[in-house]
């Protein structure tokens, strides 16, 4: 990444870095990043899985530029080569994250999982991808709102603070912002002095393409069950901007494909009537229009891509790239 051109001048010991918000699935990272950006700049649901790149959040301060990278949830590691392609990608997209950035923020949730406060076979799997990082290492504990003794916070604190990994730990509530002032400033700290990498009203890098699609998607998750959210994919056709350039009285016109593997799904989708594409185009475009600030005329169709999440050459055919 480089710096940004001119003589921009900043305050003497200015900082900069890439930090990796990781875990495995559903423990708040992007509830985490949105919270800290102040936008929703990636999707969050209550369903496992929902993030599928890493998506980039940028928080300015006045002493620093922190650029977060949400990651897909860390799952089955070891498993990874029998798992098909979607789940690949995104454990890969996880991996490169860790790989390349200056400090990795490892949430985890103060409830622990079933029960127990000790991490279980798959906490220990993202433990070890965080070990084979190399990299400085926070522990963030979530969800602390959601703890009637704060007391229970010590065994997990102990179970974690004897791997070794991390210079300090954090409680925090990513849903109500509790404990994120600590969480920013030890950040700071923790990151090298640098350039500001982005300009200062910019708060992701994100295309407004894939934000439109991830914003359709979110609507899938939320509107319906089992597996058919995980059998999709949302790709924009079309993004018509220059019918309204000079005139915010004229919608911009968005065509966009929902893909998904079995024609059951595709009745499920469309549903009886119409209804329930009806339902997901409505809630994704009030989305949308927040995000472009102007009226959006949304398309939606439902196509039939037999087992694209399964190869490589589906997951392109549905807009996935290589990283």
């Amino acid at each position: 990444m480089t710096q940004l051109s001119g003589a921009e001048s900043l305050p003497p010991g200015f900082r900069s870095g890439f930090v990796a918000i990781a875990g495995r699935p559903n423990v708040g990272k992007s509830t985490l990043l949105n919270t800290l950006v102040g936008e929703e700049v990636a999707i969050a649901t209550r369903r496992p899985q929902t993030t599928r790149r890493r998506i980039r959040g940028i928080v300015n301060r006045n002493t620093s530029q922190i650029v977060f990278v949400d990651t897909p949830g860390i799952h089955l590691w070891t498993q990874a080569k029998a798992e098909p392609s979607l789940n690949k990608y995104m454990l890969a997209e996880a991996q490169t994250a860790l790989s390349e950035v200056d400090l990795i923020v490892l949430m985890v949730e103060a409830q622990g999982r079933g029960g127990s406060l000790e991490p279980d076979d798959e906490d220990l799997l993202v433990l070890e991808a965080v070990r084979q990082s190399n990299r400085d290492c926070l522990l963030c504990i979530n969800k602390i709102d959601l703890l009637k003794q704060k007391k229970k916070l010590l065994p997990l604190m102990e179970a974690y603070q004897r791997t070794g990994l991390f210079g300090e730990m954090i409680p925090i509530s990513a849903s109500n912002g509790d404990g994120l002032d600590q969480l920013l400033a030890s950040i700071e700290s923790r990151i090298p002095e640098g350039p500001r990498y982005f300009p200062l009203e910019m708060i992701t890098d994100q295309p407004e393409r894939l934000l439109v699609a991830e914003y359709i998607r979110r609507q899938v998750l939320l509107l319906t069950n089992r597996e058919v959210p995980y059998n999709t994919a949302v790709e924009i056709i079309a993004f018509e901007e220059e019918s309204a350039a000079g005139n915010r009285s004229r919608p911009i016109e968005l065509h966009a494909v929902i893909f998904v593997e079995r024609d059951s799904q595709k009745g499920i989708l469309i549903g009886k009537g119409g209804r329930k594409l009806k339902a997901i185009g409505t809630g994704a475009r009030l989305a949308i229009e927040r995000l472009l600030g102007c009226r959006v005329h949304l398309d939606l169709r439902v196509k039939v891509k037999k087992g694209w999440s399964r190869t490589t050459a589906g997951l392109r055919s549905v807009g996935y790239k290589d990283s």
